[in-house]
Formats: C-alpha cells, sequence, structure tokens
C-alpha cells in the first residue's frame, strides 16, 4: 500500500503591490552603464582589451513597498550572464550595482556590437501594477583584438547527458530522491535533476555553465568547475523551483542549455540543449510505488552425480596428446616412421566421487587401438591419465598426412554421469613425411612496429565500440597494437604465448563468465555455492575483463564493446594477469585463497599497464599519457585515492593500486625506484617493467606479511602519493595533447 504525499498549503492571490522597473538615479545616463573606468556613471569607449564595469539601477515607483525578494537579470546577446537577488525595495526607493567586473568571465566578449539588457524580476515573483516595464536593453560596441586563440583540432563537446540509473538528462519528480520522471503537482513539491557530460576529446579549461528553464524562465544556474573528458556532473534534486517562479497547473516545458553563453569551443555546438514537456497537476499525487526488484542471482542445483570429461593439464595440448618424445605434455612434429608417446587425460567435473571402474577408448581415424582403464576413485577436479603410451604404431600404419585421434570416455556407460553428452575428444594431426624444421618465434623489425602501430594515434579517440553486434573489426586493431607493445616490453611475440584472447560484445562476455563458473559450481561443495555466486556476480559488475586456464592454456577475455582504448587498456591489464601465470604460475595457484596474493598480483598488472603505454610512448613519440594541471585533474586524482582508501580492506583492485606506490616507497629492495620515482616523472618503462616482474616474482607464502609491511607505511607516505600523481600534470599542456580518459590510471596514478 503506497501513502500520498502530503500537499502544500495553498497560496493565496496576490493583489498587485509596487511596480519594479529599470530606473535612472540622479546623475546617470541609463538605467544601464558599460564604462571602462571605475566611478563612471555616463557609457564610455570600450575594448575587449580594458575591463568593462557595468552599473545598473532600478527603482520601485508603485503604490506599495514590495516585501518579497525577485530576482534582476543581466543579458548579453539574450542570455543571462549574471543574476542578483533582492529581498524586497520600498516604494519610491532606488538599487544599484555599480562597478561590476564580471562580464569578461562569464560571457565570449569580441570586438563589435553586442546587446545588454537588464531585467528586473525576471522569473515573475512579483504581481505589479505594471508588468510591462520591467526591461531596458541597448547595443554597446566593444574595440580592440580579437584574442588569438591556439589551434586546436581535439575540442570538448559539451551535451546534456542521462547518468546510468536516470530516465533522462532531465528528470522531473515528485519523489524525493528519484531519479526518474513521477507525477507533479503545483501543490506538491517538484524534484527536478539535470546532467550533462563532456563527450569531446579534450577537457575544459574553465568552468561549465548550465541554465535550467521552465519555459521562457531561467529558474536555475549551476556550474561546474570544468568538465574532463568522458566525465559526467549532474545535479540531482533540485527543489527551488516553487521559490524561484510562479507555477501554474498545466503543461509546461523544462529546458537544459549546456554552455549557454558559448564560453567553450566546442567539436559540436548544436547539442547542447535538451527540452521534456511535463504535466503539472493540482491536489495530491500518489505515493511512491514499490520499486521493481529484479530476481536475485541463483546458484545451480548440486551435482548429484560425477561426470567425466576429457581432462586439460596446464601447459598441455589437451586431452590427447601425442609427440615423439617421452615426458612431455605438448604435441610435437610428427614424422611417419618414427615411435610416437600417446598420453590421454580424464578428469571428473564433478564434487561427487566416480568409484566405479571404466574405461577410456582411443580411435585412430575411426579404428578402435587401444582401451585405457580406470580403477578405483575418480574424484572432483583430479586429473587421472596414462602417460606415453607408446603402441600407436604398432596397431596402426601411419601414412603421411593428416589423421584424426579421438577419445571416448566410459563408452560402456559403466559410470551414471550428470552430462552423459560431453565425454568425447578429438583432434587432428599431420604426420610429415620427413624431419620439418619449427617455424622461428616470431620477431618484428622497428619498421614493422610502427606498421602495427600506425592506427593508435587516429583509433585511441575514436568512441566506437571495438566489438557489436554488427561488427568486430577493430579487434584486428586492438590485437596488433596489443602485439606491439607486448613485444617491445618483452621481446616475445602474444603469437608466441600459450594464451587466447577472446575480444566480445557485453552479452558475449556474460556469457564466458557464467560458463566459467558453470565449472566452478559443478565442482565446489553446496557448502561453498554462496561464495562462488558472490564471485560469479562481483566479476560480473566489476571487472570489464579476467584471465583464466582454459583446455591447457591462458584465456584471456575482454568486454570489448567499448571504445578501443578502453578495450586495449583492459587486454593489456590481463595480459599483465597471463604473464605472471607463465613466470610465477605458484601465484596462480595460490591465488584465490589469499587477498593479499590477489592484491599482490592486481598491483602488478596494474604497473605492466603502465609499463605498456610508457613503452608505446617511447617508441612512437606520440604524447599517450600527458594530462593538464587543471583543477579538474586534481579533484580527480583525490577523488580516485580517497575510492581507493575506502576501499582498501574489501577489493583487491583498490589495494593493488595502492599498494604499487607502498612497494617503492618503502620496500627497501626497491630504494632504487623511489630515488628514480622521486627526483622525476614516474618510473620509465624499464623501471615500470622491473617493479613488475619484482611483484609477480614474489612467494605465494610471503603475500600475506609482504603487503602488511607495505601498509604499514601508508600514513606516512599517503600525502605522497598523492603529490607524485598532481606532480605529473602539465601546466599549459595543448589541448591536442591530452591524453585518453581510459589511460587516467595508468599515466596519474600508478608510480
Amino acid at each position: 500500500m503506497v501513502t500520498p504525499i502530503a500537499t502544500l498549503s495553498p497560496t493565496p492571490a496576490k493583489a498587485p503591490t509596487g511596480n519594479l522597473a529599470p530606473r535612472v538615479p540622479s546623475g546617470w545616463e541609463a538605467p544601464l552603464i558599460a564604462a571602462n573606468k571605475p566611478g563612471t556613471l555616463r557609457n564610455t569607449e570600450l575594448s575587449v582589451d580594458d575591463v568593462t564595469l557595468i552599473s545598473w539601477a532600478i527603482g520601485n515607483d508603485g503604490p506599495h513597498t514590495v516585501n518579497d525578494s525577485f530576482y534582476v537579470d543581466l543579458y548579453f546577446d539574450g542570455v543571462v550572464v549574471k543574476r542578483w537577488i533582492s529581498n524586497g525595495m520600498s516604494t519610491n526607493l532606488f538599487a544599484s550595482i555599480t562597478g561590476w567586473t564580471g562580464l569578461a568571465d562569464v560571457a565570449r566578449l569580441t570586438p563589435g556590437t553586442h546587446r545588454l539588457k537588464l531585467v528586473v524580476d525576471s522569473t515573475r515573483l512579483i504581481v505589479e501594477t505594471d508588468e510591462t516595464d520591467n526591461t531596458f536593453e541597448g547595443e554597446f560596441t566593444w574595440g580592440g583584438d580579437p584574442p588569438v586563440l591556439p589551434a586546436v583540432t581535439r575540442l570538448p563537446d559539451l551535451a546534456p547527458s542521462a547518468p546510468e540509473d536516470w530516465s533522462g538528462p532531465i528528470v522531473a519528480t515528485s519523489y524525493a530522491g528519484d531519479t526518474v520522471d513521477g507525477p507533479l503537482s503545483v501543490a506538491v513539491p517538484a524534484y527536478i535533476g539535470y546532467s550533462a557530460e563532456n563527450r569531446g576529446l579534450s577537457s575544459t579549461p574553465a568552468e561549465v555553465w548550465v541554465h535550467l528553464y521552465l519555459d521562457d524562465v531561467l529558474v536555475d544556474v549551476g556550474s561546474w568547475n570544468g568538465l574532463l573528458v568522458d566525465e559526467r556532473l549532474g545535479q540531482p534534486g533540485w527543489s527551488k523551483l516553487y521559490a524561484m517562479t510562479n507555477v501554474s497547473p498545466g503543461e509546461h516545458t523544462l529546458r537544459v542549455v549546456v554552455d549557454p553563453n558559448d564560453l567553450i569551443p566546442e567539436s559540436d555546438e548544436k547539442n547542447n540543449v535538451v527540452e521534456r514537456v511535463y504535466e503539472w497537476g493540482v491536489g495530491a499525487v500518489p505515493g511512491k510505488p514499490p520499486p521493481n526488484v529484479e530476481p536475485a542471482p541463483t546458484s545451480p542445483a548440486p551435482l548429484t552425480l560425477p561426470n567425466l570429461v576429457p581432462g586439460w593439464r596446464y601447459g598441455s595440448d589437451g586431452p590427447i596428446i601425442v609427440s615423439s618424445e617421452a615426458g612431455t605434455l605438448s604435441d610435437s612434429r610428427l614424422v611417419v616412421g618414427q615411435t610416437v608417446f600417446v598420453d590421454v587425460v580424464v578428469a571428473n567435473r564433478s564434487a561427487i566421487d566416480a568409484n566405479t571402474l571404466f574405461t577410456a577408448d582411443l580411435f585412430f581415424d575411426g579404428s578402435r587401438i587401444k582401451s585405457f582403464e580406470f580403477s578405483g576413485a575418480t574424484r572432483g577436479e583430479v586429473l587421472r591419465f596414462f602417460e606415453d603410451w607408446s603402441g600407436l604404431t604398432q596397431e596402426v600404419s601411419v601414412t603421411p598426412g593428416p589423421h584424426t585421434l579421438r577419445l571416448e570416455i566410459d563408452p560402456s556407460d559403466a559410470v551414471a554421469e550428470s552430462d552423459e553428452s560431453d565425454n568425447v575428444f578429438e583432434k587432428t594431426l599431420v604426420w610429415d613425411a620427413f624431419e620439418v624444421p619449427a617455424p622461428p618465434p616470431v620477431g618484428y623489425t622497428a619498421s614493422q612496429l610502427l606498421e602495427m602501430v600506425k592506427t593508435l594515434n587516429a583509433l585511441i579517440d575514436d568512441k566506437t565500440s571495438v566489438v557489436s553486434a554488427e561488427s568486430d573489426s577493430l579487434s584486428v586493431d586492438v590485437l596488433k597494437v596489443a602485439d606491439a607493445g607486448y613485444f617491445l616490453l618483452t621481446g616475445t611475440s602474444i603469437l608466441d604465448e600459450r594464451v587466447e584472447i577472446f575480444l566480445t560484445t557485453h552479452a558475449g562476455y556474460l556469457d564466458w563468465i557464467d560458463q566459467h563458473f558453470a565449472a566452478k559450481f559443478a565442482v565446489s561443495d553446496a557448502a561453498d555455492y554462496g561464495a562462488v555466486l558472490a564471485a560469479r556476480e562481483r566479476i560480473k559488475t566489476d571487472a570489464l575483463g579476467f584471465k583464466t586456464r582454459r583446455k591447457g592454456k591462458v584465456a584471456v577475455i575482454v568486454d570489448a564493446e567499448r571504445p578501443f582504448a578502453d578495450v586495449l587498456d583492459s587486454l593489456v591489464h590481463e595480459l599483465g594477469h597471463m604473464r605472471q601465470d607463465f613466470l610465477n604460475p605458484a601465484q596462480s595457484e595460490a591465488g584465490e585463497s589469499s587477498f593479499a596474493l590477489n592484491a599482490i598480483q592486481e598491483a602488478a598488472a596494474q604497473q605492466f599497464e603502465r609499463a605498456f603505454w610508457l613503452a608505446l610512448e617511447d617508441f612512437t613519440g606520440l604524447s599517450l599519457l600527458s594530462y593538464p594541471d587543471l583543477p579538474g585533474f586534481r579533484a580527480h586524482i583525490d577523488r580516485r585515492l580517497d575510492q581507493w582508501l575506502e576501499k582498501i580492506s574489501s577489493d583487491e583492485h583498490a589495494l593493488g593500486h595502492l599498494l604499487q606506490w607502498l612497494a617503492v616507497f618503502n620496500d627497501p629492495q626497491l630504494s632504487h625506484l623511489r630515488a628514480e620515482l622521486t627526483g622525476g616523472e614516474g618510473l620509465t618503462a624499464a623501471s615500470a617493467l622491473e617493479l613488475y616482474n619484482y611483484l609477480v616474482g614474489l612467494p605465494p607464502e610471503t603475500a600475506t606479511a609482504y603487503v602488511n609491511a607495505r601498509l604499514s607505511g601508508l600514513p606516512t607516505y599517503q600525502e605522497a602519493i598523492a603529490a607524485e600523481s598532481r606532480r605529473r600534470l602539465v601546466p599549459g599542456l595543448h589541448p591536442d595533447l591530452e591524453a585518453s580518459a581510459a589511460l587516467r590510471v595508468p599515466g596519474l596514478l600508478a608510480p
């Protein structure tokens, strides 16, 4: 049941009182003066090179005192640039402002003729004896030279924009705290929200003004101290509408205008306005209905039977391995006439043991050549295998060319399983007639690397999704640039690593997570399902990529339904995790059970991002990590650090960000990196890679002690972290050199 919202007391109709209007006091030339010297009450010559002083005067020549507050607005070329408030005015009294010098701060003042207008009671709060004389306006001419502005190709683009949980860029409702449109009534307080973003390629160096209108009445003037690229700011729940103007029942238009005075040159000047028509009723509005609650995510039903499947040992080439050498996990190049050694691997993807004897049959080109017998218990997550069976060439006559091997597990159905459809695996291998040398590792020349990154400068500004339901063409460019940067850092191509990379749509990414955790549920005890479910939902909410082990390799999955720079940076982060798995697999095998170790792994991957971008910056000469010294960026640094400090005990990513800095500041083994950090603009690519390798090399069993030792220095170094981040901001940086919004963390907030 919902309770109606209480109504406001009716406001009685007001009788006319005074008469407010621009007036000319004694000694003034006009009600509105624009002069070039203080104390001047006559219009003078004006220049954009000098300060302009604005003076104005108003009076009440009506029969009664005006006891209520009202507003006085100054317009420049049709747009309000300044608003003053008066708390009332006695009859036959003047009020004035003299020598206001702020015009150049709120208007784009250029040589030529412009119109100034003074409007008294601009929001129509006062009932006057004469409503026709509230305005005075005139033309004023400024001389001087037009300002010389630097040529800029990467401009801001300001536009009204809806935050994720808002119903639109404008929201109007009678329900306090709501971010979706709701019913409105003149008898109930109205709550209005509006929001805007910078969807351009450079941040705004100056204040961003936003005007909110009801019909043609300016009711609110907001400003933000600059908008960074991709930053969205809003005014939620503004509730002063009825104090600003009189609202009658019926339809009214709410309009939001961003940068109304055109102070900020933009790449698109036509998308700064949005408006919506709303209906105001009379009387009470219904109580707020209960929210629609999404069904809580659920766990699958625990398995009650085992599930035999082809098994993959990490680092292996599959459930069937065929090699000319014994004791290997990899397929080798095969030559007719050589003895080969075959491994077969079986797993139980269930927490329920399989206790019945079963066989696994091996077929060669459709003919069964061997039956492997598995007796005893086959436990969940425990791989069972036969190694180095050497009888294949005795059972069949192998000819040059491709041949198919197939493994059928439990063909007689001796074991009752939860899934009988996943017991088969097959692969095709090629036998050569003679020895063929293995191909050399992939290597790149400088010119080849330059060719691979030639699209970087253009695509880093591209806001098209790398992958969508319609296209995945940009994924090729992402992989090329990733491979180039990885090679510059490590001397190895991704093509030579045991990794599969998947750049997916958002829906595909969520499906990957579901599949990944389905296997975790299958081998977990029912008592652990709650923790597995929480981990699944957290990665869906908090992560845009993840690394796992799959089919003997590392798998990297990235949500690529995002712009190029975002996707590439996420991929690089996961490549940092991938390389850690290669260099120190013990960390991966112990990581999930240790918050401290997880944080160390995150710190390493975060530092790998910075090393990657620094390496590309050094190689290409591009400005990839530079940001201007603007108030918005200083606020961004402080805000990020505060967020990480708040989550330091609950989020391994937040702890990882701080741990990078603390490792450099208070690990005695890294004192040389501290000297480099505090003596310059941050670690070089080589030093960043050194820090990465150091963190990757930490033994898992020392993780908790290492993290605690570093955290002991946080009170000492907390301000130093912020100071070093702020020191990277570049005063006077040309807008065309501002780096991508996606790279602010590796650019500013990693040592």
